[in-house]
């Protein structure tokens, strides 16, 4: 955007932070600019000026103002175009979706378009909406279902078919070594040790395009592995467990 170029464009609320006692600065996931940070003059004091357009998980509609000088925009209006209901009435699936803010949050390089993130999300909010996850675990699944997707996307997928050093092939009844420094498997020969993935676990996310779905029971295990390697790549701190 050149300076004080006003445009509208879809964006998504990733995070607001007061900024004074009438303002918020909210970190947005727009689809025309990427992940921007921008001011919301007044919002604190008036709720009339957003009506409901600064709530996270919802499509929104939003007319931002490049800045004449640094990255701080200005968001002038904000409106909600695709609510999703469901979601934001369910525990569950708000949990699942602060999850998958926080990666984006931290992840995404900031003010670069990137329309394949943006239609993962969008794609996968619809469907947090449209069936919510009805347990914790069903929702680390999904969460665990997006982070692969998105691993993936910014050039951080793991490779599980073969040794990511000598290119062995792993035999799919055999459990392997899962070393996400190096960015995948690694055998007993090229020095694999630590994390051990199990043989059924490993053709799950083998097969994941053509059955995208996780199961309650595998859904945590592959959640722990996608938030490691989130914090290998991007630095993002695990959240702590009780």
């Amino acid at each position: 955007m050149r300076s004080h170029q006003v445009v509208e464009t879809e964006a998504l609320i990733l995070q607001r932070t007061p900024y004074s006692e009438s303002d918020w600065v909210v970190c947005l996931f727009a689809e025309c600019s990427g992940k921007i940070s921008a001011i919301t003059p007044g919002a604190r004091k008036s709720k009339r000026r957003y009506a409901g357009g600064l709530e996270p998980f919802h499509g929104l509609t939003v007319q931002l103002r490049s800045p004449s000088r640094g990255e701080l925009f200005q968001l002038q209006s904000s409106e909600i175009a695709h609510p999703r209901h469901n979601l934001v009435s369910n525990l569950n699936a708000m949990r699942s979706a602060a999850r998958v803010f926080r990666w984006l949050r931290r992840a995404l390089p900031p003010m670069v378009a990137d329309s394949d993130a943006w239609s993962l999300t969008q794609t996968w909010l619809d469907a947090l909406d449209k069936v919510p996850p009805n347990s914790s675990r069903l929702a680390d699944a999904r969460s665990a279902e997006f982070g692969l997707r998105l691993l993936s996307l910014l050039g951080w997928a793991l490779q599980l078919e073969r040794c990511v050093h000598c290119e062995k092939s792993c035999p799919s009844n055999r459990p392997a070594y899962l070393n996400l420094a190096a960015g995948g498997i690694v055998c007993r020969a090229c020095g694999g040790s630590g994390l051990i993935l199990d043989p059924r676990l490993r053709a799950q996310l083998l097969s994941l395009d053509d059955n995208p779905l996780l199961g309650d029971e595998s859904g945590p295990n592959v959640l722990r592995i996608v938030e490691d390697a989130f914090a290998l790549h991007a630095g993002i701190d695990k959240p702590q467990t009780p």
